[in-house]
């Protein structure tokens, strides 16, 4: 067992008391006991360890240095994940600079010389680069450095502006004097990046590597083993750790005196995609001028994992996606409406590590009496609406040979005219339309990797048509053949291309991390590349806008933006203020706009805001679940009637609106 863990005690230094002590030789006699095989601990500092060993059998390191490792000296397989003191399995780059430096924010970091650390470590190369570029600085002076400790000290010595650390990595600094107490000031934080797992070798028998997962499961049990690894709840499966600690589901309807019982039932159109309804504007009929002051409960249902896909609801029935508990096999479920209680369940296989779970992305899409359901590995299934029952299936890389991009198979299916469209992954095949009646291919269209955002369907320039972001670009497509029919290349590079865009009329609005939200025109059925209208300080980089009454509203971490469509996207209202500072899912309907922030608050707004309101967010009455994990929602929620139907990474909840 080769450990590159940055906190064994082997790998770091005694500074700071019960941190970075971890004992992996403690470790590895749990294991010999375990699986019947002596187990010997060895460590390194570097990733390049992996193949000066020869290959070792197990790795326990940060998750992206032996992922990279892999490419060069073969695939392992990650087994578990470790959980901190924390309970979190993540750990997240931090931007520093000297303390008396006159930055302020990330922003000021334009044309200023920054460290990085080396590719293979994520939380201070990439993670990095993109909250760079998220501030506006596309191009930034950026040289690397090995060590966390190389790179304070050159801030420090002033031989560079700023560097990025791993945020563990702050308190040895300081408690080893490398940097003195408060020398360094932060400026910025990265997104937080899978830390330690264990992995095991690729071609080891079966057998060995269930017998090691099992074994590392029993950590968790052994309060003496977690002390000395410094672990709250010791290794979990490769997922989050609050998806593996989620209870199993249970119908919790709240019957009789319960929560919300006598409430109405839904009363109005279905929420049959990731927006709604065949139209995918994002607008439903209607939604009341205000909030109640608490709101209601009808049922709630404790999930299996935590989830990104969105929840549909049709026919009196609630679909959503998340994972078994054991983090290995694709979980969908369909709910009764009026109550929570299941009424069936579809699970297949579907192993593997992603960032944000592991758990489908796509909405369910609920048309005719079926269900099309696909998973972020590539799995489609078409099933029946009403009993699950599967009417086919297709293993979308596999069947045309394609990759899973780095997040996954996000785009729900676009059902259209009798065809389900697609993305593969696979460059012959970028996108393919399948029959709906029995999968058998329509038409294939070759082209780039798939973006991470929805199918619009609209005519634009008096040509009706397919648009969707690929890797790179933003294009349209022809529904009937599969042919492209334009390709527009956004000025700036590495939009990650998650926001989907909304047609207005005879123009299309369109909103990226980099680009800022842009609004272009049509002729003959083809893009204007030069845009009529843009917004350069509106920069989503999950949350897709949405237009009410001529007002588009965009969710970033910059804020929360009402823009005028009809006026050169001119900034009409503005709140910079938390909880809006993140990822939010945005439903309008004429006169309001509803909003359901990532940590969990609520509320609406009307439409065309006046300047100077003052927004009245108020929290979701989620359940506590027995540990101090925080609330996500970044399943896209669904309005029916006077029901507000959210997925959080706990629970799927009821709620009534009135």
């Amino acid at each position: 067992m080769l450990v590159l863990d940055p906190l064994a005690r082997q790998n770091a230094c005694a500074c700071v008391g019960g941190y970075a002590q971890r004992d992996y030789g403690a470790l590895a006699e749990h294991l010999s006991k375990r699986i019947g095989r002596q187990v010997k601990a060895s460590y390194a500092g570097t990733g390049a360890a992996i193949g000066k060993e020869g290959g070792p059998e197990i790795v326990v390191g940060k998750h992206s240095v032996v992922m990279a490792a892999s490419k060069s000296h073969g695939p392992y397989l990650c087994l578990a994940m470790l959980t901190g003191l924390d309970g979190k399995t993540t750990q997240q780059g931090l931007l520093v600079v000297r303390k008396d430096d006159p930055a302020r924010r990330r922003a000021d970091l334009k044309g200023r010389r920054v460290l990085l650390g080396e590719a293979d470590a994520e939380e201070k190369h990439s993670t990095i680069l993109a909250l760079l570029r998220q501030s506006g600085i596309a191009k930034p002076r950026t040289a690397t450095r090995p060590t966390c400790s190389i790179a304070a000290l050159a801030v420090v010595e002033k031989q560079a502006d700023a560097a990025a650390i791993s945020g563990y990595a702050m308190p040895l600094l300081e408690g080893c004097g490398t940097v003195k107490k408060g020398a360094l000031r932060v400026v910025g934080k990265a997104a937080p990046v899978p830390f330690i797992g264990v992995f095991a070798r690729a071609d080891l028998p079966t057998t060995t590597c269930a017998a090691v997962a099992e074994a590392l499961k029993g950590v968790a049990r052994d309060p003496a083993l977690k002390r000395v690894l410094e672990t709250r709840d010791g290794l979990v499966g490769p997922t989050v750790a609050a998806t593996i600690r989620m209870p199993l589901p249970s119908p919790l309807a709240g019957g009789g005196k319960g929560e919300g019982a006598r409430r109405k039932a839904p009363r109005s159109a279905d929420w049959t995609d990731w927006r709604g309804g065949p139209a995918r504007t994002g607008l439903v009929a209607d939604l009341p001028a205000s909030l109640p002051e608490s709101l209601p409960v009808v049922w709630r249902r404790p999930m299996e994992s935590s989830g990104v896909g969105g929840v549909s609801v049709a026919g009196g029935r609630v679909y959503c996606s998340g994972k078994t508990a054991d983090g290995i096999s694709d979980l969908w479920v369909c709910l009764d409406a009026a109550t929570g209680r299941e009424v069936w369940r579809l699970t297949y296989p579907a192993p593997g590590k992603m960032d944000y779970t592991n758990t489908p992305r796509a909405s369910p899409v609920i048309v005719g009496g079926r269900a099309y359901l696909l998973g972020a590995f590539g799995h489609l299934h078409a099933v029946n609406a009403a009993t699950g029952a599967v009417i086919w299936q297709c293993d979308l890389p596999r069947r045309f040979g394609g990759t899973v991009p780095t997040w996954g198979l996000c785009a729900a299916p676009l059902v259209l005219g009798g065809k389900v469209i697609v993305p593969t992954g696979s460059p012959g095949a970028a996108l393919v339309a399948l029959d709906a009646a029995h999968g058998s291919p329509v038409w294939i269209s070759p082209g780039k990797a798939p973006g991470y955002g929805n199918f619009v369907t609209a005519v634009l320039g008096g040509v009706r048509q397919v648009i969707w972001h690929d890797k790179d670009t933003l294009g349209g497509w022809d529904p009937e053949t599969g042919r492209r029919l334009w390709t527009l290349k956004p000025p700036q590079s590495n939009d990650f291309n998650v926001p989907t865009p909304v047609a207005l009329g005879d123009r299309l609005l369109v909103a990226t991390e980099n680009n800022g939200t842009r609004l272009y025109g049509f002729g003959g059925g083809r893009v204007v590349a030069a845009p009529i209208a843009e917004s350069c300080e509106t920069r989503p980089n999950t949350a897709s806008p949405v237009v009410v009454d001529g007002v588009a509203w965009v969710a970033s971490e910059f804020g929360l933006f009402a823009l005028d469509a009809r006026a050169g996207l001119r900034t009409i209202w503005k709140n910079e203020e938390a909880p809006v500072l993140q990822h939010a899912s945005l439903i309008g309907a004429p006169g309001r706009v509803l909003i359901v922030t990532l940590d969990g608050h609520v509320s609406i707004f009307p439409s065309r805001p006046t300047a100077d309101m003052k927004p009245s967010l108020q929290p979701l009455p989620v359940k506590a679940s027995g540990d101090d994990d925080e609330v996500a929602v970044w399943s896209h929620p669904a309005v029916v009637g006077n029901r507000l139907y959210v997925r959080t990474n706990r629970e799927l909840i009821c709620l009534a609106l009135d």
